[in-house]
């Protein structure tokens, strides 16, 4: 008799429970970022509706090994604009870049909530990115110019706060716009540069100045050398700064 009535409470609480429960609101979406695919950057995030004002999310990015991002743009600008940039020329003809990110977040949903309406999302972000035959020109002691042939490996990790707004179409689509995102934080790696043969002593020195012409000052890179017979290996550290902007359209369920 005990077993039949705890049986019909258990049946009345899913009942009554079943009724407080919007079961047309679909709490996981996958989505990619269509926008970032215009430059190479393929992406998929996964989003999970915890209540009704908050989500996580996580996505995964990658730019399989190849030209750098823009390059013909930028090629017919300087071409356009009669500059003197043969380097910046040699540099965007040579080089390939690949590289990946993971960026989890926490989204705070402001409007209808349930993964729609403007959201606040404090995010972290962790990157790996390798720009290959980087040409370097440096001067030889006979006063020829060589060319020494450089990779580059960074791993940064950032922290971020992005604006956006969310829209579900029928429950089953979504759009999602990342209005704009902002983040900063610490970035290290290598620039290994080598030569088709030994170097000497001011050869090496050469080079050596050559790499430090090559950073952006406003990364204010702190770089440490490394002579080798035959080139130079620098380590640097500094910080890294980036936007976040794009549409992504995904599936709930």
């Amino acid at each position: 008799m005990k077993n039949f009535i705890y049986l019909l409470l258990l049946l009345a609480s899913s009942i009554i429970y079943s009724q407080d429960i919007d079961l047309s609101i679909t709490k996981n979406s996958f989505k990619t970022n269509i926008t970032s695919a215009l430059l190479r950057n393929y992406s998929l995030q996964y989003e999970r509706s915890l209540s009704k004002r908050f989500s996580l999310a996580v996505q995964y990015r990658f730019m399989p090994n190849g030209d750098i991002p823009l390059k013909n743009s930028i090629e017919n600008y300087i071409e356009t604009e009669d500059a003197d940039d043969d380097e910046v020329l040699n540099f965007l003809k040579k080089s390939q870049i690949k590289g990946y990110s993971i960026t989890p977040e926490v989204r705070w949903y402001l409007g209808k909530g349930y993964g729609k309406g403007f959201y606040i999302a404090p995010y972290y972000r962790y990157a790996q990115f390798n720009l290959e035959s980087i040409p370097i020109n440096f001067t030889l002691d006979s006063g020829t110019e060589k060319e020494a042939i450089a990779k580059i490996e960074t791993k940064s990790h950032s922290y971020g706060l992005l604006l956006g707004v969310q829209w579900k179409i029928k429950n089953k689509f979504t759009i999602d716009w990342y209005i704009l995102g902002a983040h900063t934080g610490n970035l290290n790696g290598d620039l290994n540069a080598t030569a088709s043969r030994n170097l000497t002593a001011t050869e090496q020195q050469d080079l050596q100045q050559a790499i430090d012409d090559f950073q952006i000052d406003f990364l204010d890179f702190e770089l440490k050398h490394s002579v080798k017979n035959n080139g130079v290996l620098t380590t640097f550290t500094g910080n890294n700064i980036g936007l976040r902007s794009g549409i992504s359209i995904g599936y709930s369920f």
